[in-house]
């Protein structure tokens, strides 16, 4: 009966979150500190609602027919939940379709930078249905087409911290087919995790969904704060971008021809590369080495500072500066939004879910409307009703269509690299 009916409420709140714009919090829950308000909000697992709704509607449907055996479905004054429950399979089956559905947004986007969107796979395509549906496909997909060459140190305990045992490692993902004469393009990427948490073991599934479309894709770890606080993490990101640049070419890689980008932190931290280039002060040990980019791809990104609190936990909790002091100027200094100019910049393609309550979604626009009014460069904004944080980190077919989004764009962009 208990689990029923909990079963049956928490499923409803976090249908509710998952379609509209307001929020219920826990207060308990407050894992993300750097976040606005400090809580961590419902709407944070509404993904599995809107983004795997066939999975969760297979799930609830088992436990529905163990508790129908149970005969808890009999109790009369259940009756007004099970009405709620009904509404929440309507809601799943809606969002069955509205993943499928999202393909027009996704397709809009690479019609605006010139792309074909005729193969985004549909209900009826096989790819769907072994791909798009199979949540863990980023864990397993592809396998026996790519080659995985994992924990390769890019920096030593000397580069980093003489005395300690502490290497930085990355992955390389390839094609097996891919020729060996044939320089491959490079996707240098780095996870999220609120500068503190996370790792390259995270199946993000465009590791290999870009690897299978022909690019070498290099994957990286990085130090974690508050241990080894900020810009320690940018440190570390160059230094693997310095170790791609000197060394992919044996893996089939093409030193002259690599992005770079990264989901949530990661996308602050890609943003930071592509528009400190050069700059010696994080590249301590390296300044002479170029750690110019081609392009950059930011996934429902950290691109500015703007909740107090979030600037606050940035510069004291995350990068370890004084509370008793003013750091308005060190964010300024690390914040995206306010290091665009008109010569320091490259192609820009940035998504964002719309219900994205760890980073507001309204962050991101502010940026790419910056972006558009200063910089010469190029930015694409694709922007993801009904859906949050986390989409991006599961096999799902939002996610797919996005990696499909990044590779036309890839490949649009590439045309005029040289």
């Amino acid at each position: 009966f208990l689990s029923y009916l909990g079963c049956v409420l928490y499923a409803a709140i976090v249908t509710y979150n998952a379609f509209l714009t307001t929020i219920l919090i826990f207060p308990r829950l407050n894992p993300f500190g750097y976040f606005p308000n400090n809580y961590l909000p419902i709407s944070f697992q509404a993904t599995f609602v809107s983004d795997l709704p066939h999975l969760t509607l297979v799930l609830k449907l088992i436990l529905h027919c163990v508790w129908h055996c149970l005969g808890v479905l009999d109790w009369f004054y259940l009756s007004v939940f099970v009405y709620l429950d009904v509404i929440n399979y309507l809601f799943l089956v809606f969002n069955v379709f509205d993943c499928y559905f999202s393909r027009r947004v996704f397709a809009g986007a690479i019609e605006s930078f010139g792309g074909d969107p005729s193969d985004l796979p549909s209900f009826l395509d096989s790819i769907y249905w072994k791909r798009h549906l199979n949540f863990v496909w980023g864990i397993n997909g592809g396998s026996s087409d790519l080659e995985i060459t994992r924990d390769i140190t890019y920096a030593t305990s000397e580069e980093i911290n003489p005395g300690s045992s502490k290497v930085l490692k990355l992955d390389v993902y390839k094609r097996k087919d891919a020729r060996e004469t044939d320089l491959l393009p490079v996707l240098l990427y780095i996870h999220g995790g609120g500068w503190q948490r996370g790792s390259k073991a995270n199946p993000y599934p465009i590791l290999r969904s870009i690897a299978l479309d022909g690019w070498i894709v290099a994957n990286i770890d990085y130090r974690l704060a508050p241990v080894d606080p900020y810009p320690t993490s940018l440190i570390d990101s160059k230094r693997a971008l310095k170790w791609v640049k000197q060394n992919i070419q044996r893996y089939g890689g093409d030193p002259s021809k690599i992005a770079v980008g990264g989901d949530s932190a990661g996308g602050h931290l890609a943003s930071m590369i592509a528009f400190t280039s050069n700059e010696k002060k994080y590249q301590p040990g390296f300044e002479e080495v170029d750690t110019t980019v081609k392009a950059c791809l930011c996934v429902n990104p950290v691109l500015g500072f703007w909740d107090k609190t979030m600037r606050d936990n940035f510069a004291t909790f995350i990068s370890g500066l004084s509370p008793k002091y003013n750091h308005d100027q060190f964010i300024e200094d690390h914040s995206p939004f306010h290091l665009v100019n008109r010569n320091n910049s490259v192609p820009f393609l940035v998504f964002h879910g719309e219900v994205d309550f760890v980073i507001p979604w309204s962050t991101t626009k502010q940026f790419v409307e910056r972006f558009k009014k200063i910089s010469k460069a190029s930015i694409h904004f694709v922007s993801i009703p009904r859906t949050g944080h986390v989409y991006h980190a599961i096999s799902c077919p939002r996610t797919h269509y996005k990696n499909l989004t990044v590779h036309k764009w890839l490949s649009s962009i590439q045309q005029s690299w040289k």
